[in-house]
């Protein structure tokens, strides 16, 4: 086992802000996505396949930023 510090010269403040930036727009991204899944005028007007590649966009969202969490969370450790 190598620390990743170790294996590549990387600007821990620079990835962070990096991380940060990215995590922002996934969460505003995914706030805005739930905002539409939760208007009800909307999905019950919408077609069935726009509503549900909203709801698949929102969980890819969610994803991300669980990924953009656990990334930052590891940079903060190096």
């Amino acid at each position: 086992y190598i620390p990743m510090g170790q294996l590549v010269d990387v600007d821990v403040a620079k990835e962070l802000e990096r991380i940060g930036k990215e995590l922002e727009k996934a969460r505003q991204n995914l706030s805005s996505l739930e905002s539409k899944l939760s208007n009800e005028s909307f999905t019950s007007r919408a077609p069935e396949k726009v509503v549900n590649d909203i709801r698949e966009k929102a969980a890819k969202a969610r994803d991300l930023i669980a990924q953009l969490e656990d990334s930052e969370k590891a940079m903060k450790k190096l």
